[in-house]
């Protein structure tokens, strides 16, 4: 076990960004709300680079990964191991890959003594 998990994080993600690739996500954030007009202004889109490996789905890494039956894997989703930053991936989150559009659909992440190492994701074509 790791006695500084800072330096975990950042062997994590040294390795993913050796032996994976940089991935481009984005989401849409609301702007601060306004008391005067009583009303949020309109969002912006936050844009992040994060380095993952594409992983191969089989029964046995849903499973390892918890996600819930519910979570139905469709044909074409694609699974990734991404590395745990400050701007770490979110549900709904559009990614980049292969130069397509794709969206986070669901994630878990693995966080031994409650510090976020990886997230595993299942993205979809948006």
């Amino acid at each position: 076990m790791a006695e500084n998990w800072i330096q975990e994080q950042n062997e994590v993600y040294n390795d993913l960004m050796e032996d994976g690739v940089l991935l481009y996500f984005s989401r849409r954030v609301k702007s601060e709300f306004d008391p005067i007009k009583t009303k949020y202004g309109q969002a912006n889109e936050v844009k992040f680079q994060l380095p993952a490996l594409i992983v191969k789905i089989s029964n046995n890494s849903v499973k390892s990964i918890g996600w819930l039956k519910e979570s139905a894997i469709e044909v074409g989703d694609k699974m990734l191991l991404v590395a745990h930053s400050d701007m770490s991936p979110q549900i709904d989150d559009r990614v980049e890959l292969y130069d397509e559009a794709w969206k986070v659909v669901n994630m878990s992440t693995l966080e031994p003594g409650m510090v976020p190492l990886m997230h595993h994701l299942l993205i979809r074509k948006a």
